[in-house]
């Protein structure tokens, strides 16, 4: 996985969207996330948070996969400047949320997989 990833980010456009665009996140979400993981691990990939979309309000399905991995990754390394880039306020997070419900499956279940990353007693 890794000498792969390597090779796409080395020759791609080093976008993880348009890399996980390549896949089927929806149906091969834990190799899919190995995959992200060895691409964001690798450190060829320049601020990842810069690949978030800005408009959350219709995520595609590789835009919430993205979104709740850098998460986790952020929590995971305890990395201050990445958590700060990539975790929400609660509120804004429930207003995607909200936004979201009547989207893809996929989208929604990733959305609620990224509520334990959040600060809860935020607001």
């Amino acid at each position: 996985t890794d000498m792969i990833c390597n090779k796409w980010v080395a020759k791609g456009s080093g976008n993880p969207i348009a890399f996980l665009k390549l896949l089927d996140v929806e149906i091969y979400s834990e190799a899919t996330e190995r995959a992200l993981r060895a691409v964001l691990g690798s450190g060829k990939l320049k601020s990842p948070a810069s690949f978030l979309p800005e408009n959350r309000s219709a995520l595609q399905a590789e835009e919430a996969f993205y979104w709740r991995v850098l998460g986790k990754v952020a929590v995971e390394r305890n990395d201050d400047d990445m958590m700060d880039a990539t975790l929400p306020e609660l509120s804004d997070f429930c207003q995607v949320l909200e936004s979201n419900m009547g989207s893809s499956s996929f989208v929604t279940t990733e959305l609620l997989k990224f509520v334990p990353l959040l600060d809860l007693g935020d607001e």
